[in-house]
């Protein structure tokens, strides 16, 4: 993922949570394939953020554990409401205006595409950064067995300022909710959510910064099985 722009902990439920009333047993060894939308919220908007660097800090906490984590090139969004847009044609022009759900695929590179739920290439009426997007979970799950996986690893991570009158740098609050599931059917396993307070000179730093440190918490509950 990919383009610029998420102390005292306040977590609310803090640690792995077995999604059952029967925990599954997880193995180290299993592939797990791993994605993350990263968030600023600003004001009453919250942008998705594509540079890679907290879903690079969250994996390197996840491999140091252990685990068998790998990210994917390409993290699958989807719109949360349906959204204008015009279909691309192989000779390059574009179609009258539709109306409906988009789908994004957001490369390593920086590159985005956008596509309809049939896969029709379209493009956008509407500023990408004004999208409410959401992990297409779907999407993620198919992704995930073709990567030969066992789990899919589903993040989000929020960052907003905190106001703090007279401080000589910025305090952001960084949350991090995850949920682990069976690539082969979408079930999940695990959840984990906490957040925490950090300071920094830019939201990027201090969300990697946050987001290490709580991606070693989720892999340490991960590992207590």
């Amino acid at each position: 993922m990919k383009h610029p722009w998420l102390a005292i902990a306040i977590p609310v439920i803090t640690g792995f949570i077995p999604a059952s009333a029967t925990p599954v047993q997880i193995s180290k060894e299993a592939p797990i394939q791993f994605f993350l939308v990263e968030r600023v919220r600003q004001g009453d908007t919250d942008q998705v953020n594509f540079t890679p660097d907290t879903e690079k800090a969250i994996l390197a906490a996840i491999v140091n554990a252990g685990f068998n984590a790998q990210s994917d090139d390409e993290t699958p969004l989807i719109s949360k409401t349906t959204l204008k847009y015009s279909e691309m044609h192989t000779q390059g022009d574009t179609s009258a205006e539709f109306l409906g759900y988009v789908h994004m695929r957001s490369g390593v590179d920086g590159s985005m595409t956008f596509k309809t739920d049939k896969g029709q290439k379209v493009v956008l009426k509407t500023d990408v950064n004004e999208v409410h997007w959401l992990l297409d979970k779907k999407q993620a799950f198919a992704q995930a067995r073709k990567a030969g996986a066992k789990y899919a690893l589903l993040a989000n991570v929020l960052v907003e300022e905190v106001h703090s009158p007279g401080a000589l740098q910025r305090t952001y609050n960084v949350s991090l909710d995850a949920s682990l599931h069976l690539a082969a059917n979408g079930r999940a396993v695990r959840s984990f959510s906490d957040s925490l307070t950090r300071m920094g000179a830019t939201a990027s730093a201090a969300a990697k910064e946050a987001a290490q440190y709580l991606a070693k918490k989720m892999a340490q509950d991960m590992d207590a099985n």
